[in-house]
């Protein structure tokens, strides 16, 4: 994204008084998660210095996705049910979602759809990185949940544009991509990377957010990239068709990347292991959009 993009982001959102920040207390608790010194303690100390922040994850963690056999009544003993890396993700989400809720009002259909789009490539994510035994440790969850953010940030801030292109959503991504470029002068992934680093999130995620549509120009993190990719088309495919069978991996171009680099993911039928994945993340992603309904930020 060059300067002057980042530039009109600014001056764009400034004028509507809408230039998103994450809570402090977020900023913090997500930055000294990666820190191998970090307690528990440490962690509850600073989510606790935020009360709104505090009461949402305690609704989450005792929500029915999370519920276990008894109520969990402070921040310690949540973290220690989610673990810290969970507990992150989950703040991540906490954030984003409040994001969706900028969207304008009458774009309410919209904004769900976002949202169980987000939470679905998330989860996808989260399985694709499992079952082909990379290492990531949830960065392929909070980068799949974040993937979007430019998406919201164009509601909000060019609703008009937002509609027009909603319109033909059924498109090719890359179509959709040209459509945003030839309108504005950039597209959802320049916006999204922009608002990812005004939020000082990993750089990892940033890049995922920029480069998901073409792993293959990630500067670093084109893994990453790739996994988003893959789950992003896997969670499209799910919407439209209503299926877990039929899918075609084979064009998508994190899919081509990573066959590419390793033999073992080569031998793979794409459409098989797409499949599998689509079925086992199912019912995990369903329960987490109904947190979104009984978690109220």
């Amino acid at each position: 994204m060059s300067p002057v993009s980042a530039g009109i982001f600014v001056e764009k959102f400034r004028k509507l008084g809408t230039i998103p920040t994450l809570p402090q207390a977020a900023t913090r608790a997500l930055a000294i998660a990666n820190d191998p010194k970090c307690t528990i303690s440490d962690f509850a100390r600073v989510i606790e210095s935020d009360p709104a922040l505090a009461t949402s994850l305690l609704k989450l963690v005792n929500s029915s996705y999370y519920a276990g056999n008894s109520r969990i009544s402070n921040l310690t003993m949540a973290i220690t049910r989610l673990g810290l890396r969970e507990t992150q993700n989950m703040i991540l989400a906490v954030s984003v979602r409040s994001v969706f809720r900028w969207m304008p009002k009458d774009q309410q259909e919209e904004r769900d759809r976002l949202w169980r789009h987000s939470a679905l490539t998330a989860v996808l994510c989260r399985h694709i990185n499992e079952k082909l035994g990379f290492d990531f440790n949830g960065e392929e969850f909070s980068s799949g949940l974040a993937h979007d953010l430019g998406r919201i940030m164009l509601a909000v801030g060019y609703p008009d544009v937002f509609c027009k292109l909603s319109e033909r959503e059924s498109l090719d991504e890359g179509i959709l991509l040209q459509d945003e470029e030839s309108l504005l002068g950039f597209n959802h992934t320049d916006l999204g990377s922009w608002l990812a680093n005004m939020w000082n999130l990993s750089e990892e995620m940033v890049e995922a957010i920029q480069y998901h549509h073409h792993p293959d120009r990630a500067p670093k993190y084109s893994i990453l990239c790739s996994i988003v990719s893959i789950g992003e088309e896997m969670a499209n495919f799910m919407e439209e068709h209503r299926t877990v069978e039929g899918i075609d991996l084979s064009n998508n171009p994190g899919w081509i990347l990573l066959r590419n680099r390793w033999q073992a993911i080569d031998e793979l039928d794409p459409s098989v292991f797409a499949t599998a994945v689509m079925i086992e993340a199912m019912d995990e992603a369903e329960a987490l959009v109904v947190v979104d309904a009984e978690v109220t930020v």
